[in-house]
């Protein structure tokens, strides 16, 4: 049943990134499901929304852009 659960939960999972990589801060989904910390990079913003909760993760090494609205973005 646990594993039933989990896989349910996993199913909904998404992640999405905020990038100014192009010059102007853009969304683009990254991937769906399964998500681990290796999916994340630190050159960059990202959103993870469990359905449940939206974490947003801020990369060391993002720009000061990203930094300054990334909470907003995510609201």
């Amino acid at each position: 049943m646990k594993t039933l659960i989990s896989n349910y939960y996993n199913i909904f999972k998404r992640m999405i990134m905020l990038s100014d990589s192009s010059g102007m801060l853009q969304f683009s989904f990254e991937k769906a499901g399964n998500i681990t910390k290796d999916d994340f990079d630190s050159n960059d913003v990202f959103i993870f929304d469990t359905k449940v909760h939206i974490f947003v993760w801020i990369g060391k090494r993002t720009s000061v852009d990203e930094r300054k609205n990334a909470l907003g973005y995510a609201h």
